[in-house]
């Protein structure tokens, strides 16, 4: 047997602003939007990103925000603009009609990505939650002993992918898709990886055969 592991922001749902959607709860504290995105850059690779790491950088840099608020308000606009790709329900559904799991392998804070899958109502078989996207690469030994090879890999991040695809040499244990969406300001990776534009039928076809 084999799995689908799939990222899930930007791969199968997003803001539909891209993170910079959020940014004003933070501006509305008297920070720039310049200075949230830089913080959000750093602590999306140090730490992963959560609203508790982005203030704590913020406060570190002499802000003084209230924390509460931040968390409140993300969590609404999490629950009124995050939404899935249209292909995204019908791309899990026809790949476990196959007989394959689905596992979603995502980055950040354990309770806002468990929030975040709730509310889209994804179908999965498996959700595992990471800290930082670059603890992804590890968690597909277990994997692979789990469900055996290969793995279909689908990333919006092609950075990413090519640690995996240092780890995991053999194209026939690990296979790598870069799901290179239009939105996407992602530059392309440094391996060759199977590029695809969304998860529609024909694009996961190319991956899975």
């Amino acid at each position: 047997m084999s799995c689908a592991v799939i990222d899930f922001d930007g791969t199968l749902a997003s803001f539909p602003g891209g993170p910079e959607e959020f940014f004003s709860i933070f501006e509305k504290q008297g920070v720039s939007k310049r200075i949230v995105k830089e913080s959000y850059e750093v602590v999306r690779e140090s730490k992963g990103f959560s609203i508790k790491n982005l203030y704590d950088e913020l406060k570190g840099k002499g802000f003084s925000l209230d924390k509460d608020i931040l968390e409140n308000e993300f969590t609404d606009r999490v629950k009124r603009d995050l939404s899935l790709y249209k292909e995204s329900m019908e791309a899990i559904e026809n790949i476990q009609k196959q007989g394959m799991p689905v596992v979603i392998l995502t980055a950040g804070e354990e309770v806002i990505q468990k929030t975040k899958v709730a509310i889209t109502q994804i179908s999965y078989d498996e959700l595992i939650i990471v800290p930082r996207a670059k603890e992804k690469v590890a968690i597909l030994t277990t994997l692979l002993k789990k469900y055996g090879k290969p793995l279909f890999v689908f990333d919006n991040r092609a950075d990413i992918l090519d640690l995996m695809r240092e780890e995991f040499q053999d194209s026939s244990d690990v296979v790598t898709a870069w799901v290179h969406r239009e939105s996407s300001d992602f530059p392309k990776g440094q391996y060759e990886h199977i590029e695809v534009k969304d998860l529609s039928v024909n694009s996961i076809a190319r991956v899975i055969t």
